[in-house]
């Protein structure tokens, strides 16, 4: 389950993994704004359109753009008296520029925590020794002995594991719509207890000796179940687990 896990993690758009700032209405299925190319077979997709949009710069929020027919706009505001209208009249910059005004900015909280890296010991000719347990005969949830080193799946330390009595439901609905983007990404976890869901001390971008759990900060865990839908499966089979997901988490999570 542990090679199923790092999978599951290189497969994940890199805004899943760290909180990112866009202007409001721009969010709307955030972590799902990749889900155009997502899962496993979307990386590549991905990172392609980062490619290609290297070195183009981005229009600023609430720059001023040059007005379009500025000497006409200004004869239709201007009524038969000399007088301009001031309740058609559009605020100019002294540049003579009309200015937007500036967007709302919102954080996209992370869904999952940043992946560092699946580590497995090294034959002698530098070959991984990847051993799975289901291939020696144990169970895919039992825990056995074995003759070898085993694996290391490093990931962020994100705090420890939700008691959904100690938080509101506003914040454990926060946990349940870090589900939701996941399918919207086209991801299944199919193990959504509160047993995988971390908080931690937050803001996140504040220095750690002024986070406080008044602004708690919420993650998603285990992904050894996890599936992607863009691999031939049906349609009605990722439906019934995103379905069987969400149940579970709201039964966990008292909603």
């Amino acid at each position: 389950m542990l090679r199923q896990e790092a999978r599951a993690y290189a497969s994940f758009p890199r805004e899943f993994m760290q909180d990112t700032v866009a202007a409001e209405g721009d969010c709307d299925g955030a972590g799902g704004a990749g889900a155009e190319g997502s899962g496993a077979d979307g990386v590549a997709e991905s990172d392609q359109r980062e490619d290609e949009e290297v070195g183009k710069v981005p229009e600023p929020v609430g720059e001023c753009a040059a007005s379009q027919g500025a000497s006409s706009q200004k004869a239709d505001e201007t009524d038969s008296s000399g007088r301009n209208d001031a309740s058609t009249a559009q605020p100019e910059s002294a540049a003579g520029k009309t200015c937007a005004p500036p967007a709302r900015l919102v954080t996209i909280p992370a869904v999952v925590p940043k992946f560092y890296g699946y580590y497995a010991p090294a034959k002698a000719d530098g070959t991984p020794e990847d051993y799975s347990h289901a291939e020696h005969g144990c169970g895919l949830d039992s825990e056995c002995r074995v003759a070898w080193w085993t694996s290391i799946l490093l990931v962020e330390e994100c705090g420890s594991d939700i008691d959904p009595y100690n938080h509101s439901r506003a914040e454990r609905m926060a946990c349940l719509e870090l589900i939701e983007r996941l399918h919207a990404a086209g991801y299944t976890h199919n193990s959504t207890y509160v047993r995988n869901m971390l908080v931690q001390p937050g803001p996140l971008s504040a220095p750690r000796g002024e986070r406080s759990m008044d602004c708690p900060s919420f993650r998603i865990i285990d992904f050894g179940r996890c599936k992607a839908s863009a691999r031939g499966r049906d349609d009605w089979v990722f439906k019934m687990e995103k379905l069987h997901d969400r149940r579970h988490a709201e039964r966990d999570l008292r909603l």
